[in-house]
């Protein structure tokens, strides 16, 4: 929805006639509040846990419904139109599929690649037709928004990320038997070489399916267009990947000046749980960070690649603002 309200923002009819004046900017503000969503919330998850999780589908609904008629611009909100019945309805049939390939694959081992070709054949119905039903179900002053990709289209582009999808599950699948016949340094190369196509296929493919979806969006007439590609992603890797690597660089250098035995000691005087919660608030801050990082640097791309008609849209969330908001 963000993506879509942004485009809102920017659409040309609400600029003025004169295309040669400056592009007014409106932003869009949230006036809900974090009381009243623990409220909501709360409800929530007690429905759900009286209801075996049938509520979800309800609780998805009330969620979607305060957030997007709390999101204001220009004076109107947002609204989602969506029945329970309808996402109640799509999650049987998804959990009905689960269970159906668990037991086969328990029963029926042999059938293994079979189940996953037919799962990953499936993949692109289930996103095409989930695209498709939120943007329908969202709308802005009364003209909803639109996903406009033809099925047929969903599955000719996936055919790609599929493919390699699907030779990383094969490969994985094959690794006990080039254990069983291989000695211990060529499973490790196997090993090792699946995990680095898995790490570098991840920015191509994300890259490849968000341009995708991203030039089927629609606001009324307005169609969106995307020049995402896949070296930005690889560099919004690359970049995590040093800093973490100066991390553990900067770890190393602290520990091997010494501080192995503070450490130690402090475990000695603080008792272990306390460090072990120290350690985890640690952990849950350097996730967080982590996840920042990635959806700040991603949105960020995005949109500022992301165009309706005409108009460029615009981001520049930062890392540790959205690092707060997890965390908090």
């Amino acid at each position: 929805m963000a993506d879509a309200a942004s485009a809102v923002a920017a659409n040309p009819a609400e600029q003025g006639p004169n295309q040669g004046e400056s592009r007014q900017k409106h932003a869009i503000t949230f006036t809900g509040s974090g009381f009243e969503y623990f409220k909501i919330w709360i409800v929530n998850i007690m429905l759900m846990v009286l209801t075996l999780g049938i509520y979800s589908a309800w609780a998805k609904v009330r969620n979607k419904r305060y957030f997007y008629g709390n999101t204001m611009l220009q004076g109107g909100s947002f609204e989602y139109h969506a029945n329970p019945i309808q996402i109640l309805t799509g999650r049987i049939i998804a959990f009905t599929a689960v269970i159906i390939f668990s037991v086969t694959n328990h029963f029926y081992p042999s059938l293994a690649p079979v189940m996953v070709i037919l799962s990953l054949l499936a993949l692109p119905f289930v996103l095409w037709s989930s695209y498709r039903f939120n943007m329908r179900m969202s709308s802005y002053r009364n003209v909803h928004f639109g996903f406009a990709m033809p099925l047929s289209t969903a599955y000719k582009y996936a055919a790609v990320p599929m493919l390699i999808i699907l030779c990383l599950v094969l490969l994985l699948t094959m690794l006990p038997n080039i254990a069983s016949d291989q000695t211990m340094l060529n499973t490790g190369i196997v090993i090792g070489f699946t995990v680095l196509v898995f790490y570098f296929s991840i920015p191509y493919l994300i890259a490849f399916t968000q341009r995708l979806i991203i030039s089927h969006f629609k606001y009324g007439t307005s169609q969106f267009t995307s020049g995402i590609k896949a070296p930005q992603y690889y560099l919004i890797f690359l970049t995590w990947a040093l800093w973490v690597c100066a991390l553990l660089v900067i770890l190393a250098a602290v520990f091997n000046a010494g501080f192995v035995t503070l450490f130690f000691s402090m475990i000695q005087e603080v008792g272990g749980m306390i460090l072990m919660a120290v350690i985890g608030l640690l952990f849950i801050a350097f996730s967080a960070l982590q996840q920042a990082f990635f959806v700040s640097r991603f949105r960020n791309y995005r949109f500022n690649t992301t165009k309706v008609n005409d108009v460029q849209l615009k981001s520049d969330v930062k890392v540790f603002s959205v690092a707060f908001l997890l965390f908090e």
